[in-house]
């Protein structure tokens, strides 16, 4: 079911340059020899992804820095991620220098063969196409004579002479720092180029020029005792700790509490002393760490950012009910609207939040009833809460049978119509009936004709009515000729019915 929710997701979201989210934000206009960044995103809910960094003859990528939602394993150009649990658009920054000469007067940067997961369970990557940028130059070649110099002198180090070359615009330029070769020095420790050869500081990443300079290489000793640390520790978190870097950024999940930061220091020196402050509570964002090492009247500051991962907008990423599955959700829409069988008390209600920190509460699923209503209140950090309602509607009795009701009517009436044909059919003669139809003749009644009585038998018959009981009793037919009598009666109806 998972995968077709995300096939589904995938089919629906409109094709676009950014291939399914997936996009590339780079400057639209770069000078030559300049270094710039480019932003990529993926796309949302993305889980893992792969792609190439595909770039122009002469550009270099120098580095790449992924957010702190995902954990890079990428080499090189081939750059691969994978989510570290709350998701973020934002995949990471690269950082890209120019070359010094570029002959076209507009490039194009594109990120190829781009595969992602949606899920950490998916078998297979989807791929999702190209995307690319395009960025104009600002100037075109200049002849190498109006470029200005930089010279790098190893003082006394152990890398040999280095020149960086640019050219000036408005009587200036910058010269990039980072790739060249870091000189040595025995019992020194080299800390940036300065104009004077006995500096102990000097720039690193940078250097400004308006005509031909020479810069020198700054050592400090590599002992140092006066207010300074030797070694910073942060439990769980390594650091990249240099004695002379007082500036360190270290990311947190955001369910770290204050207590969970345990910083660990070591003085150079024994009289040195070192006061560790701290916030009272670890907020979302930044949270300045401060570490003040005092020795002989000298104080020197190290700070510690400790970046909290903010917390996201509490949502539903699925709003699953049994049986009724809502395909229109997003959750971005709030209110909904289900229609129930009759009898159903409660529904079988599965939300997930954006978050397994996150509360989550249903109220009124139950002793559902017609116009009922479900709240669910997803609950985030900072009791920040995002509340979505289902409207219960009951289905009245033709909505829940009409299928059976619709199909009792077709089969009565298609055995209506069977009974009539056939009746037709047999009516006509067309089928012979099982039961044929006899029609009995009626014979003819016979009329009984009735002899005259003499006057003797007229005279003989006297009243019943005025006579003697007794005389009454011998008037009456013996028994036997009554029978008869019956008998007699019997066969003339049995004759007329024939």
């Amino acid at each position: 079911m998972k995968h077709i929710k995300y096939l589904l997701f995938i089919l629906l979201m409109p094709l676009n340059v950014f291939a399914y989210g997936v996009q590339l934000s780079c400057p639209s206009t770069i000078n030559e020899n300049e270094t710039f960044k480019c932003t990529i995103y993926s796309p949302s809910s993305c889980n893992e992804i792969t792609l190439k960094l595909d770039l122009p003859d002469g550009f270099i990528l120098e580095k790449e820095s992924p957010s702190s939602y995902f954990k890079s394993s990428s080499s090189g150009t081939d750059l691969s991620y994978k989510a570290t649990g709350m998701i973020d658009r934002v995949l990471t920054i690269v950082t890209i220098k120019a070359p010094a000469e570029i002959k076209s007067s507009s490039i194009t940067i594109g990120l190829k063969d781009v595969k992602y997961k949606y899920i950490e369970g998916d078998s297979e990557f989807t791929s999702a196409g190209d995307v690319s940028e395009s960025i104009n130059i600002k100037t075109t070649t200049t002849k190498a004579a109006d470029n200005i110099v930089l010279t790098l002198d190893p003082n006394n180090g152990t890398e040999e002479t280095q020149t960086l070359s640019c050219t000036p615009k408005n009587g200036s330029c910058e010269v990039s720092l980072n790739n060249i070769n870091t000189p040595s020095k025995e019992g020194f420790v080299f800390n940036g180029w300065g104009k004077e050869k006995n500096c102990e500081t000097g720039e690193t990443e940078k250097y400004t020029i308006s005509k031909n300079t020479t810069v020198y290489a700054c050592y400090r000793d590599s002992i140092i005792k006066n207010a300074h640390l030797e070694l910073i520790e942060i439990k769980d978190y390594p650091i990249d700790y240099n004695s002379q870097i007082l500036d360190y950024t270290i990311s947190v999940p955001k369910e770290t509490e204050i207590n969970d930061i345990k910083i660990t220091v070591t003085p150079y020196s024994n009289d040195a002393t070192a006061e560790i402050t701290k916030p009272e509570v670890l907020s979302a964002g930044e949270n300045l760490f401060a570490i003040a090492v005092t020795e002989k009247g000298e104080t020197v500051t190290y700070t510690i950012h400790v970046i909290k991962e903010s917390s996201p907008a509490p949502y539903l990423v699925d709003l699953y009910i049994e049986d009724y599955y809502l395909t229109n959700y997003n959750r971005d829409k709030l209110n909904y609207s289900i229609k129930i069988d009759q009898g159903i008390d409660s529904l079988n209600i599965a939300p997930i939040p954006n978050s397994p920190y996150y509360k989550v509460d249903v109220v009124g699923n139950e002793k559902l009833k017609d116009g009922g209503q479900i709240t669910i209140t997803v609950t985030g950090d900072d009791e920040v809460q995002t509340i979505y309602t289902v409207k219960v509607t009951v289905k009245t009795v033709w909505e829940q049978f009409k299928a059976y009701f619709i199909a009792l009517a077709v089969v009565i009436f298609m055995f209506t119509v069977y009974f009539v044909v056939r009746h037709i059919k047999i009516m006509n003669g067309e089928i012979p009936s099982k039961h044929p139809i006899i029609k009995k003749e009626k014979k003819p009644k016979e009329k009984k004709v009735k002899e005259p009585k003499t006057q003797k038998e007229k005279k003989e018959r006297k009243p019943l009515f005025g006579r003697k009981k007794k005389d009454a009793v011998e008037e009456m037919p013996p028994a036997e000729e009554k029978i008869e009598s019956l008998e007699l009666t019997r066969e003339v109806e049995t004759i007329d019915q024939l």
